[in-house]
């Protein structure tokens, strides 16, 4: 008897992001967001904000993507940057 068990594995997908900006109260978070968009509108991305918690602390990261790939990223990443807007390549995982 061939006792083959069908196992199936959770794995994990990465997805590519810009962190734009990282703040402590919602309503921040929420404000910075509305002002990225209405400079920077793209339908082909979605902005959103991620909370998490840092040393018992709630935070909040406004994020844009996700990315294709990386290339795509660095490229939107510079526009940014003209219109005066830092950001970070970040990967997170997908849900």
């Amino acid at each position: 008897l061939d006792k083959k068990k069908n196992q199936s594995f959770n794995k994990t997908q990465l997805s590519t992001y810009l962190q734009l900006g990282v703040f402590s109260l919602k309503e921040n978070a929420v404000r910075y967001k509305s002002k990225i968009m209405k400079i920077y509108n793209s339908n082909n991305f979605s902005f959103l904000i991620n909370d998490y918690s840092k040393a018992g602390k709630s935070m909040f990261k406004v994020i844009l993507g996700p990315f294709e790939n990386n290339e795509i990223a660095k490229n939107v990443a510079d526009n940014l940057l003209e219109l005066g807007y830092n950001s970070i390549l970040i990967t997170m995982e997908d849900n």
